[in-house]
């Protein structure tokens, strides 16, 4: 089964390289608002939290949208709910071509995290992903997330994940470059080694901060010098071992040199794929292009939970339109990056205007 799912997201991933797929590869779904940090760099966590899908909405989701090879779950912080291995479980029943999904958290309750990852990995889904949020060294890491001991419960969920590291599972820490962390990189990176046994920059993963009005509630952040900022991701990348044999390396290579370009321009160094190869769900059920443009397309609710269907509306065929024009904010994030340089991975659509 998993030889079938991956053959059907390699077909469809090869599809988008040539023109507009009718239903994404990837959903980025926001499960919730609800969280137990206080980050620097977002206030989700003063975000409402009324009328968020319960898990009898997500299962019919899922069951009239169900063609994703790509699921992305984040928060908010998703352990927070009760009902995360229902979610999963929904996910792997309905969507049939599933291969990859990944969940993000920022590891501040271990207690709840390993019990329900183990629970998820039962369910046989190909690629299961997790990256555990660490900003810094112990003292930088409370400060971003604003919870004191915060830096040693995310190393306590790392260190019991990696227990489970094998073909269908891999677990990595995240670090979102701000203005507070950005020059302590290398600081960081040698404190996540005194805890963590073995860890390397292959098993980083790097994210630059963005604003986004939507999602984040964020567009008053104040972001890095882009110069200086540049030589902290090529600094990465260059003590990066480039595995030719991973996937998840070759996106996290291409991301980085993307990066480069996109802090030198503050364009998209790919043309994006929003809305064709992939799109966001926020946990109520509206749906934009992505985590950074917050422009409403519809809610799922108003089309019987068919996503295809809302994707096939005029304002969606209009939006999508006006981004393969580079009419949008433009941002650079893994969350929408890996996808994009999928879809550009042949190269037809720079030759195409």
């Amino acid at each position: 089964m998993a030889h079938k799912q991956l053959l059907e997201l390699i077909r469809r991933s090869l599809v988008s390289n040539a023109g507009d797929l009718r239903f994404p590869i990837k959903l980025s779904f926001v499960l919730t608002n609800r969280c137990n940090a206080k980050c620097l760099m977002c206030n989700i966590w003063k975000k409402d939290t009324a009328d968020e899908f319960g898990i009898e909405e997500i299962d019919r989701f899922f069951s009239n949208s169900g063609k994703f090879s790509w699921i992305d779950i984040s928060g908010g912080e998703v352990f927070l709910r009760d009902d995360v291995v229902d979610v999963a479980r929904s996910a792997a029943h309905h969507c049939r071509s599933l291969y990859l999904l990944h969940f993000a958290t920022n590891g501040l309750l271990p207690e709840k995290i390993i019990p329900a990852m183990e629970k998820i990995l039962r369910l046989k889904i190909p690629k299961v992903l997790m990256t555990v949020s660490l900003d810094g060294y112990r003292e930088l890491h409370d400060k971003i997330r604003g919870v004191p001991g915060g830096f040693d419960k995310a190393i306590k969920t790392y260190n019991e994940l990696q227990k489970f590291n094998g073909p269908s599972f891999k677990v990595f820490i995240g670090m979102t470059l701000i203005e507070d962390n950005f020059r302590e990189v290398e600081r960081s990176i040698h404190s996540f080694g005194e805890q963590v046994n073995g860890f390397s920059y292959d098993d980083l993963h790097v994210n630059i901060a963005q604003r986004s009005g939507h999602y984040y509630d964020n567009s008053e952040l104040s972001l890095p010098d882009p110069h200086k900022l540049y030589a902290a991701v090529e600094s990465i990348r260059n003590k990066r071992r480039f595995n030719f044999t991973s996937p998840v390396a070759y996106l996290e290579n291409r991301y980085l040199k993307g990066a480069a370009e996109f802090l030198r321009t503050k364009r998209c160094p790919e043309k994006c794929q929003s809305l064709s190869v992939s799109c966001f769900m926020d946990p109520k059920g509206n749906i934009y292009p992505c985590n950074t443009y917050g422009r409403l397309i519809a809610n799922v609710r108003d089309f019987n939970f068919s996503l295809e269907k809302l994707l096939a509306s005029e304002e969606a065929r209009r939006l999508r339109a006006e981004i393969k024009k580079g009419l949008c904010p433009h941002c650079w994030t893994p969350c929408e990056a890996y996808q994009t340089i999928i879809a550009n991975f042949l190269g037809f659509r720079r030759f195409c205007k």
